[in-house]
């Protein structure tokens, strides 16, 4: 991944999907108290930008997303 990586490029996501170790080393994400879920703004939060960057990249690769186990849940967080 050194040197040419492209962000773009979809093989090169696929083969660090797996990749969740180096999350943890960088910061730990703050999940709802399930463990399982965590809102847009949580994930905005977590890479410092804004709720509608997360919202833009999640509509433009939304099919990714869910095969790598994606759902969207609607609805107010208690």
């Amino acid at each position: 991944m050194r040197g040419t990586s492209n962000p773009e490029s979809r093989a090169l996501r696929d083969s660090v999907i797996e990749r969740t170790d180096v999350l943890d080393k960088v910061k730990i994400p703050t999940m709802l108290p399930d463990g399982l879920h965590i809102t847009t703004r949580m994930v905005a939060e977590y890479f410092e930008v804004g709720e509608e960057a997360v919202k833009s990249l999640a509509k433009r690769h939304r099919a990714e997303f869910q095969s790598n186990g994606m759902h969207i849940l609607r609805g107010l967080i208690p």
